[in-house]
């Protein structure tokens, strides 16, 4: 009973199926305005992207949110004169910190096959 309810668990986690990913947009360095995209809150409107990928990039001090295509490999990149850019392709992993739910169904499914295991031996 409990293998078919970890293949659901997992299956129902690592199934994910859109036309467009959601990406936070901010920046910091538009002129005349009072926006802080470095003490950013994931409590804003993220935006309906028809791009791929979610970026977010830190240069000089300023950092910027938003959408972008699939021109390069998932992860981080050191760019050429300081500063970092991100990328990846889950909604909303433009964020502050990256997402924790996929590290705790991880741990979540962990947990269950190590009782699963236990309780084989019993």
């Amino acid at each position: 009973m409990l293998r078919p309810l970890i293949t659901l668990t997992f299956l129902l986690t690592s199934v994910h199926h859109s036309d467009a990913v959601q990406c936070y947009q901010c920046t910091d360095h538009i002129p005349g305005t009072n926006t802080t995209c470095d003490s950013f809150s994931t409590t804003s409107s993220p935006q309906t992207c028809s791009d791929e990928t979610c970026i977010k990039k830190v240069t000089g001090g300023r950092v910027t949110r938003y959408c972008g295509p699939r021109l390069q490999e998932e992860g981080c990149q050191y760019l050429e004169g300081g500063g970092a850019r991100c990328v990846c392709s889950e909604d909303l992993c433009n964020g502050g910190d990256q997402s924790m739910a996929a590290l705790v169904m991880v741990m979540v499914v962990m947990v269950m096959l190590v009782f699963g295991l236990c309780e084989e031996m019993w």
